[in-house]
């Protein structure tokens, strides 16, 4: 069953359980779809259920987040997954991308992360799709800055733009292609270089701490803190 973590006056936020999923996988594809298109092509069907099966394969790796308004229709989701090498993950299948090679070169960790599933309703939220955004990826980025980690992901051209916007400095890590609508660039970072932004938009946490990032270094150091990597 779904797990509600916290109840908003408009919308509430859950951790998404296996029956979850398929309404989930709807929503992602089609919102990608209407977002960036405005139509849905011939093969939505067969996209939806190729999703619907992964992410139903990966969810015990998992934590997938969704956002709910008071009708109870999903308005948002992200989902960050434990990389264990049993999966072909679409940064790998899409864009011809050696994990290993930037794992290697950029850190030494074993902890491998991949966030996908990230899907706004924006139509229907206007303003406060900001605030969902940042809410969803608040929840994601603390499961990979709560160890020293690397986490991979394939982002759309304008959410690319926009959270540069917000502080978050994704590395490209290969050419971008036409996937689910929009142009889609792979993209990466390690632990260290997203802490900044989760210090700062830390309200917005909402899961139980279990090892608080927070105690770690102080507000100063995190403000004057260097980023690693750069483009």
């Amino acid at each position: 069953m779904e797990c509600l973590i916290r109840q908003f006056e408009n919308f509430s936020l859950w951790r998404f359980s296996n029956a979850s999923l398929k309404e989930a996988s709807n929503f992602i594809i089609e919102t990608n779809y209407k977002s960036h298109l405005g139509y849905y092509p011939t093969t939505i069907k067969r996209e939806i259920e190729e999703l619907y099966e992964r992410e139903k394969c990966w969810l015990q790796d998992s934590f997938f987040y969704g956002i709910r308004n008071n009708q109870g229709n999903i308005i948002g989701t992200i989902r960050t997954l434990r990389w264990t090498k049993k999966y072909v993950l679409p940064i790998q299948a899409v864009f011809d991308i050696n994990i290993d090679n930037i794992q290697e070169k950029e850190t030494k960790t074993p902890n491998i992360w991949h966030i996908g599933c990230l899907a706004i309703d924006s139509f229907s939220l206007g303003k406060a799709s900001s605030v969902i955004l940042k809410i969803l990826l608040v929840q994601a980025l603390f499961h990979i800055c709560s160890n020293e980690s690397i986490m991979f992901a394939e982002c759309d051209r304008k959410l690319y733009e926009k959270i540069r916007l917000l502080g978050i400095y994704m590395l490209q890590a290969g050419e971008s292609k036409n996937h689910i609508g929009s142009e889609t660039i792979p993209v990466y970072n390690i632990s260290r270089n997203l802490k900044p932004f989760l210090w700062k938009q830390q309200r917005y946490l909402y899961i139980a701490e279990t090892e608080s990032i927070f105690q770690m270094r102080n507000k100063k150091e995190y403000e004057t803190t260097e980023f690693l990597l750069e483009e």
